[in-house]
């Protein structure tokens, strides 16, 4: 978990050539309207996306660089994940603060890290 509004800030205006590419952001569909809509931005003009290259995710798998990843949804009050980590073997799995959930004993089974 990440504030990502504060560290929209901080990558905005930070004039670091090497954090000026936009940060892959994986998120529930609408992850982008809803935090734009937080610092006011118009849906033609998003500084967020200047920022953040937004991805909406879904169950299932997927890689990202020489990780691959595996998400399931969890119990939460608003659309939320448990991941599962892997690469050369090993695995960790994360998730958020949520209820009992089937989905997440599955990411967690066997892993080395939870």
């Amino acid at each position: 978990c990440i504030d990502m509004c504060a560290y929209f800030v901080v990558r905005y205006y930070n004039a670091d050539p090497l954090t000026t590419a936009p940060l892959p952001v994986y998120g529930p569909e609408g992850t982008e309207e809803r935090l734009t809509a937080g610092h006011g931005d118009t849906p033609t003009r998003s500084a967020m996306a200047e920022v953040f290259d937004f991805h909406t995710l879904k169950p299932g798998s997927f890689r990202i660089g020489p990780f691959t990843l595996h998400a399931e949804q969890v119990r939460h009050p608003v659309e939320a994940y448990g991941f599962r980590v892997e690469h050369e073997g090993r695995s960790l799995t994360y998730s958020g603060d949520t209820g009992p959930a089937p989905a997440l004993d599955q990411l967690a089974a066997d892993s080395d890290l939870f």
